[in-house]
């Protein structure tokens, strides 16, 4: 039986006016995002503009020399070896290499070729100019993952904020290694590799990626670990992302071989050819396992007893080998260190002032409360994971390695890569208190006034003092305990949420946020300082020798203060080290007619530093004959006009 016509006239008609009265559903708010577009905007400014034109560690001084000779000659190649003095250490840096030769920096080139046309237009600004729009790049990408995948917009502001304030990337986003773009590279690689399922956008995760291994070695982690992701994920996108970063690892390869050897890489210091290899092991595990996961539904009950089976036998003989037991103790030792407290590394702690990962960033210890939530809000997905362990995998690999913990740097650098995902995934309890409670907005701002005003009161605590060492008593104590405070405020308000657990673990992070940024901003003072009156010695120094010059010297001090005058002069900068040696290489320049010059460097009280005073207290005085000096504000360079060298060596009691 149909319907009468004025009966479904009548519903037509109603339906028509319920639609006109249903209130049109609520447009997103574009408000959050141009927050964070000038908050992205305001800091890198800031930043570009607080920036000094410096280097302030010798690996920086290797990417500016490869560089400036990449420009001028079209090779990396920074100086050619003297074949009659073969023996003479050019330069006395770690972060360079001798090879057929040559001295090439030990790193590989693809940095050198993306920071050549910046250098050439802007000098050493360029490299500065890269890694501020880079941290730039990376404030909005974490923005946009926080937003897509836990789709919260205020989740993604406070992620950008305390990554951009509150983590410890602000010194590298004003440096001139290449740290910022390799973290902004991989970022951006890791958000197409989850947010995008098509050929074309995977293929551009593979070419950042590659492209990102060719700046840093250090990326074939991540890069190791979202191929296993889209394994898993997006199998059938697999070979658009393998293809992208292909032609980078030919680059790679070819450069390998033609420059280093088949065998060996640039990074001189590992034992052997084949010393290297222990960082190749836990990418080649993360793909043998991709492998398996691959084949685990083929013959999967046979299959998975025998990988089962060849798992514990691995398993059984490390535990009963010797130095494999010792190495996984070691291996927790060394993890404790670099995540808790650093001058706890064994065999060979760093300066005192370094600072482990919770040392810089104390709220990161929300993390695993972060992960209860997720999974209690059934959000640990396989994209959260992938990201969780994108963060966590520098962490776990580098304490596989003894004697890894960065150098002599204020914090844990090679956990950078991962250091936007820690930050991201460990503000979401304090999140989740706020927007479950709702704290008086006067409440938030009077508290947070407070305790930023008491850690910027305490931030000369945190300055390096004249002999290099921090407070050691306020950083082994005070941040560990925010850290204690932070893990165990976040479990308390996963176990019981209410209102005070909430409170509390509001005013315990914004207290980890205080004391992170003034860590952050002491750290970023010091580090311009350091560029300013490394910068004011080079240009010195470029005014004071003519070009071909010889200059001397004898420590990795030295060289960072004296080594960039090279862009400007074309010096040969020598370290000396026995009488013999200092008495062939000046014959063989002064012979030719080209001058020769020791460096030293002026203390604070303008009085010349006792030449060359390395770390055991040792002081090297290098006189020889009775040549002019020439002093300048930072500077001295004792001329060497020839005759009977006198290398001494005393023991500093300064």
């Amino acid at each position: 039986m149909t319907p009468h016509k004025s009966d479904s006239a009548k519903k037509t008609k109603k339906q028509k006016a319920s639609k006109k009265t249903e209130p049109n559903p609520p447009r997103p708010t574009k408000f959050p995002d141009t927050l964070a577009a000038i908050f992205t905007v305001l800091t890198a400014t800031l930043l570009y503009a607080a920036s000094q034109p410096g280097v302030a560690v010798t690996d920086e001084v290797a990417y500016l020399l490869a560089t400036d000779a990449y420009v001028k000659t079209g090779s990396y190649s920074i100086h050619t070896l003297n074949p009659k003095l073969p023996q003479a250490p050019f330069l006395f840096l770690y972060s360079l290499t001798p090879a057929y030769g040559r001295i090439y920096p030990q790193y590989p080139p693809g940095y050198t070729i993306i920071a050549a046309p910046f250098y050439a237009a802007m000098g050493i600004k360029g490299f500065i100019l890269i890694s501020v729009l880079s941290y730039a790049a990376t404030l909005l990408i974490i923005y946009k993952l926080s937003v897509h995948v836990l789709k919260d917009k205020n989740l993604g502001l406070i992620s950008m904020a305390a990554y951009g304030l509150f983590s410890y990337i602000v010194p590298y986003a004003v440096a001139v290694w290449p740290h910022s773009l390799t973290v902004a590279l991989s970022t951006l690689a890791a958000y197409i590799a989850v947010t995008k399922n098509s050929k074309a956008p995977l293929l551009t995760a593979g070419l950042l990626f590659g492209a990102a291994v060719t700046v840093r070695y250090g990326v074939l982690l991540p890069a190791a670990l979202s191929t296993v992701y889209i394994l898993l994920a997006k199998r059938r996108l697999l070979p658009a992302f393998i293809l992208g970063a292909l032609p980078f690892a030919l680059f790679l390869l070819h450069n390998q071989i033609t420059v280093f050897g088949a065998l060996t890489t640039g990074y001189k210091n590992f034992g052997g050819e084949f010393g290297g290899a222990a960082y190749v092991v836990l990418p080649a595990l993360i793909y043998a396992a991709a492998i398996l996961l691959l084949f685990k539904n083929k013959n999967s009950h046979q299959r998975k007893n025998i990988f089962a089976a060849i798992f514990m036998v691995l398993v059984a003989a490390a535990a009963l080998y010797s130095p494999a037991r010792n190495g996984i103790v070691k291996s927790a030792q060394v993890l404790y260190a670099e995540t808790i407290d650093i001058q706890t590394y064994p065999d060979d702690p760093p300066p005192t002032f370094k600072k482990a990962l919770l040392q810089s960033a104390p709220y990161i210890a929300a993390l695993p409360a972060a992960i209860i939530l997720l999974t209690r809000k059934r959000a640990l997905n396989a994209q959260t994971t992938y990201l969780i362990a994108l963060g966590l995998m520098p962490v776990v690999f580098y304490s596989l390695r003894v004697n890894s913990h960065g150098g002599a740097t204020f914090t844990m650098r090679y956990f950078l890569e991962g250091l936007p995902y820690l930050v991201a995934f460990s503000v979401i309890p304090l999140i989740d208190a706020l927007r479950t409670f709702r704290i008086p907005p006067a409440i938030l701002l009077s508290s947070a006034t407070a305790v930023f005003i008491i850690s910027a009161a305490t931030a000369p605590l945190l300055f390096v003092n004249s002999t290099g060492e921090l407070n050691a008593s306020y950083i082994h104590t005070y941040p560990l305990l925010l850290a204690a405070l932070t893990f165990t405020s976040t479990l308390i308000f996963v176990l019981r949420q209410n209102r005070t657990t909430a409170t509390l673990l509001t005013l315990i992070f914004l207290t980890s946020f205080a004391y992170s940024f003034t860590a952050d901003q002491t750290d970023l003072q010091t580090d311009l300082k350091n560029r300013a009156d490394q910068n004011a010695a080079t240009k010195e120094i470029c005014g004071l020798i003519p070009n071909g010059s010889l200059l001397l010297i004898n420590t990795q001090i030295d060289a960072l203060e004296a080594a960039p005058a090279k862009t400007c002069t074309q010096t040969d900068i020598i370290k000396y080290t026995t009488k013999e040696e200092v008495t062939q290489i000046l014959d063989e320049y002064l012979n030719n007619g080209r001058p020769a010059y020791v460096y030293a460097m002026l203390t604070s009280d303008k009085k010349t530093r006792p030449i060359n005073a390395t770390w055991e207290n040792t002081v090297h005085t290098l006189r020889c004959g009775n040549g002019h000096t020439f002093s300048g504000e930072k500077v001295v360079l004792e001329e060497i006009t020839g005759g009977q060298c006198d290398l001494a060596m005393e023991r500093n009691t300064t």
